[in-house]
């Protein structure tokens, strides 16, 4: 009948609402910062981003990913890569294969390159290297002992390679 076709069309179309609603709502929740301790890795990392200077200024997803809607939602099939190895390998660090290209930088430090000081041009030193090569530790200083502390430490990491984390 016409009314149990209504009903029928009403409560699938809740469902979809809900379903909407759902996604929405988890693509939000897992673009905070606060997100990334679920997983017991990423504690120290988030540790020391929220005591370093870039807590008051940009979340995790503003260094790690590209702007624009696109670009995160790309990313959603890397971040359930890293669940997966979450749960089904034993990732350790200080991982140096994360990739933070200068556009990344320079959305919040758009005028890094045209400051200069007395003995040293950003301008210059642009052409020779990233911003990465230099700052490494500029959103989380993450000492080898957190990592440990952790159990995440990679067995082969050394004190020479602490200034650089993740």
């Amino acid at each position: 009948t016409g009314a149990r076709r209504v009903r029928r069309i009403a409560v699938w179309g809740a469902v979809g609402v809900l379903a909407v609603l759902a996604i929405a709502g988890s693509f939000v929740y897992t673009e905070q910062s606060s997100f990334c301790p679920w997983c017991h890795e990423m504690v120290p990392y988030y540790q020391a981003w929220r005591s370093g200077g870039h807590a008051s200024s940009a979340q995790c997803v503003d260094c790690h990913v590209d702007p624009g809607l696109l670009a995160h939602i790309a990313h959603k099939p890397i971040a359930l890569k890293e669940v997966w190895d979450h749960f089904f390998s034993s990732p350790t660090f200080p991982n140096y294969s994360v990739d933070i290209p200068n556009s990344r930088c320079e959305r919040c430090h758009a005028n890094v390159t045209t400051n200069t000081g007395a003995l040293f041009s950003h301008a210059f030193h642009e052409t020779k290297a990233t911003c990465k090569d230099c700052h490494a530790t500029a959103g989380h200083e993450v000492s080898l002992q957190s990592l440990s502390d952790a159990g995440v430490l990679k067995a082969a990491a050394t004190r020479s390679e602490e200034h650089t984390s993740e």
